[in-house]
């Protein structure tokens, strides 16, 4: 496939129907489709600290310094006009999450996704020389493209305002879905580690760095 691969569109009788598959998948799913199911509990995942097998398989930065957006699936967040890259490997997990909290009416907006490994190595060093990032605000850390899981397709900077539900709501259901906050000061950054809920694990190892 010449382009980057998406769950929104597909070709049917030579035309592209993206308007009818955005709106049958951009759908939140019902409470009871949730897997694993979350609302009216708490959750009760064991969050995994380092990446299942599946995950750690492209955790290498020989293998994603040469990910590019067509290696990548688009994601929106609440706004199907608000989008971003994600590895396959993360999308149907951050689909579910996302319909998760916008069936408990939080809003979820994504700031980045993937990250080709020139412009996270372009914000780093521009980090380095001014403290901020590439739209100039000013920012605790950008790491380098081999610590960060940016370039991998794997992390998700989610817009986090002065009292939005969506902190608390992560905090108590991310890991529900296999995402871990990355940093502690960045609590805007979730990383995908693999499904850890009620059994969900993904079998495999823990290899590699949560990180």
């Amino acid at each position: 496939m010449s382009g980057p691969r998406t769950a929104l569109s597909t070709w049917s009788k030579g035309a592209l129907v993206v308007p009818l598959l955005l709106a049958v998948l951009e759908t939140p799913l019902p409470a009871d489709t949730f897997d694993p199911p979350h609302t009216g509990a708490t959750c009760t995942a064991n969050p995994i600290e380092a990446p299942t097998a599946e995950v750690a398989a492209v955790l290498d930065p020989d293998v994603y310094r040469r990910f590019r957006v067509r290696d990548m699936v688009l994601v929106t967040g609440s706004d199907p006009g608000n989008a971003a890259y994600l590895h396959p490997v993360a999308v149907g997990p951050f689909i579910r999450m996302r319909n998760a909290a916008m069936a408990d009416g939080v809003e979820v907006v994504i700031s980045s996704g993937w990250r080709s490994w020139d412009r996270q190595l372009r914000a780093h060093r521009i980090f380095r020389q001014t403290g901020r990032n590439l739209s100039g605000d000013r920012v605790p850390y950008i790491a380098h493209p081999a610590e960060s899981r940016h370039p991998a397709g794997v992390a998700v900077d989610l817009r986090i305002e002065d009292g939005s539900p969506l902190l608390p709501w992560l905090q108590v259901h991310a890991a529900c879905f296999g995402f871990v906050e990355t940093r502690g000061d960045e609590p805007w950054e979730y990383q995908y580690t693999g499904m850890g809920a009620s059994g969900a694990a993904t079998a495999g190892g823990s290899e590699g760095s949560a990180r």
